[in-house]
């Protein structure tokens, strides 16, 4: 499809699921912060359905509004039966608009695959988007004096290797001074020079972070006898920190069983496990208030969000 100023569209109604380009752009450039972070699809799917289900209050108060003032209006004037029928039924259809409005379920994901499908073979690879695991290998010039330049203060182990490249890619490692990897020993060459870390240093923390409904709920899920005698933190996502967690509402409906961390914007998740690893404390604790304020941790609102962390 051909614009007439010789732009040719990679997405249309007809062959990308509802999706035009503007649209898929749009989700893109929130999920990735207008191209400052590589962003995983989970990440994108989460951006696009918090935007087609977010609510709008003006919306349903008119609605809401309209229909009771029709509904009182028919009622009280009375008049002819047909006449009133007819308000009955607009009052009813304004009801169910405001409902649909307040009760909207997360979009099918497979919507946005068939997006991503179109504009990849169009355009080629989602700029950013992380699809699979590419840290096999040392970086060239690679060299382990390299990690102990930043100073390696904790080990992050996460769940997913996607998660490891995610955090890689957008800097968490050096930004946090955190070792990153995935429970089953990736990137490998990175594993002799986090054992020797350990070793070496008796005080080091090693904190676990894994999706919601993920494992049998025990972190480290496989054993790990090299972390024996150091502090171990689960700061992963529980089902019960998603309901305090407003970007995550969009899973309630339909309830997901497996939400993935990285459905949390990365910004906002960056800032959790920040403080995470600075007060040595899970999600749950920084997601209630009342238990952050018993341990002296200030409130999310006081460090650039909300109390709900967005």
């Amino acid at each position: 499809m051909r614009c007439n100023c010789g732009y040719t569209f990679a997405l249309s109604p007809l062959n990308g699921g509802g999706w035009t380009d503007g649209k898929f752009i749009a989700v893109v450039d929130r999920a990735s912060a207008n191209g400052t972070y590589a962003y995983t699809y989970d990440m994108l799917y989460a951006t696009y359905a918090r935007r087609a289900t977010k609510s709008h209050p003006g919306r349903v108060a008119f609605c809401g509004t309209v229909a009771a003032a029709v509904a009182i209006c028919a009622t009280a004037m009375g008049g002819p039966a047909q006449l009133t029928a007819t308000a009955a039924g607009v009052a009813v259809v304004l009801f169910i608009m405001m409902c649909a409005a307040l009760c909207r379920r997360a979009p099918d994901r497979s919507a946005l695959e068939q997006a991503v499908q179109v504009w990849t073979g169009a355009r080629g690879k989602l700029k950013g988007s992380i699809t699979e695991s590419g840290l096999h290998e040392p970086p060239p010039q690679y060299a382990e004096a390299d990690i102990y330049d930043y100073g390696v203060e904790r080990l992050f182990i996460v769940e997913r290797r996607l998660l490891v490249d995610l955090f890689v890619r957008n800097g968490l490692h050096a930004q946090e001074r955190a070792l990153i990897l995935s429970t089953d020993g990736y990137p490998e060459y990175l594993m002799p020079v986090a054992q020797k870390i350990l070793a070496e240093s008796p005080e080091l923390p090693v904190f676990f972070a894994h999706d919601a409904g993920s494992g049998s709920g025990t972190w480290p899920p496989v054993a790990m006898p090299w972390l024996d005698g150091h502090a171990q933190i689960d700061i992963g996502l529980q089902h019960e920190d998603v309901g305090r967690l407003a970007c995550l509402k969009f899973t309630r409906r339909p309830q997901l069983a497996l939400i993935p961390l990285d459905m949390i914007p990365y910004q906002t998740l960056t800032t959790m496990l920040s403080m995470a690893f600075t007060y040595r404390v899970p999600l749950s604790i920084l997601l209630d208030e009342r238990a952050a304020k018993s341990q002296g941790i200030p409130s999310s609102s006081s460090n650039g969000g909300d109390s709900h962390f967005g």
